[in-house]
């Protein structure tokens, strides 16, 4: 190959959509939570100007840009996101929508913003520690999943706090209303409803 061969072939390279795609998610790195949400237990989360901050110049360096568009239909409000290339591909991440029926203005735009955040998030590949402040998107009181008892099945509940009781995950005489989200979704796995079974019998 000569020279000028190799200099076009380096030059398509580094204008190729998909290899600046590849090579800027590569280079992107996870972002730490620089915000808390006082009003749910201090939840902590990362502002959208600091995760812009962070892969902006990320997706410059690579003729990349980010365009995210406001999306509404039948009662619901939220965005498209897109990176634009300057050979004018367009990568399209879909949309992410919420229900925006009832919600004030300010409430509108919190919802907006909190989708942005896990949109970018997501189409740049990234992940952002502690980030639980969706509840204030929503506006909804956050509430852990309910341990679902299954019908038919005589002294199951009673079985499965005993064997909650036993893990440590309960005290005695407290119930499984008392067992945090985090706990209460791991009771509803196929693995711990037939262990509860199994101490039924």
């Amino acid at each position: 190959m000569t020279k000028k061969e190799t200099t076009t072939a380096v030059s398509q390279e580094q204008t190729n959509p998909y290899f600046d795609l590849i090579s800027a998610l590569s280079l992107m790195e996870n972002v730490g939570a620089n915000r808390i949400n006082p009003a749910f237990k201090g939840s902590r989360y990362v502002s959208l100007d600091a995760l812009l901050d962070s892969v902006k110049p990320v997706l410059l360096a690579h003729n990349l840009a980010l365009v995210q568009v406001l999306e509404t239909e039948e009662g619901k409000v939220g965005v498209s996101t897109s990176l634009l290339h300057t050979s004018g591909h367009l990568f399209a991440f879909g949309k992410l929508m919420v229900k925006a029926d009832g919600l004030t203005a300010q409430q509108v735009g919190g919802a907006i913003t909190y989708i942005r955040r896990q949109s970018i998030q997501t189409a740049c590949g990234i992940s952002v520690d502690l980030d639980d402040d969706g509840h204030q998107a929503s506006a909804l009181k956050h509430l852990p999943p309910k341990t679902q008892v299954p019908e038919g099945v005589a002294g199951y509940e009673e079985a499965a706090i005993e064997l909650l009781v036993n893990k440590g995950w309960l005290k005695p005489g407290q119930g499984l209303k008392s067992l945090s989200g985090a706990q209460a979704a791991a009771t509803m796995t196929p693995a711990f409803e037939q262990a509860v079974r199994n101490s039924i019998k």
